[in-house]
């Protein structure tokens, strides 16, 4: 998501129990805003997946 101009927002922490079942783990924010999208990131991440 960073390739394509995404913005890391932040993380919660403990979010979410653990794949293994076994703790917890994080989630990461991530964000594009509208302006961002229509005048760039489409176009890159289109490219990206041709």
């Amino acid at each position: 998501m960073l390739s394509v101009v995404c913005k890391n927002e932040g993380a919660l922490r403990n979010m979410f129990p653990s794949i293994n079942g076994i703790g917890r783990t994080d989630a990461v924010l991530m964000s594009i805003l509208k302006d961002e999208w229509k005048d760039a990131v489409r176009v890159q991440l289109k490219n990206k997946l041709t």
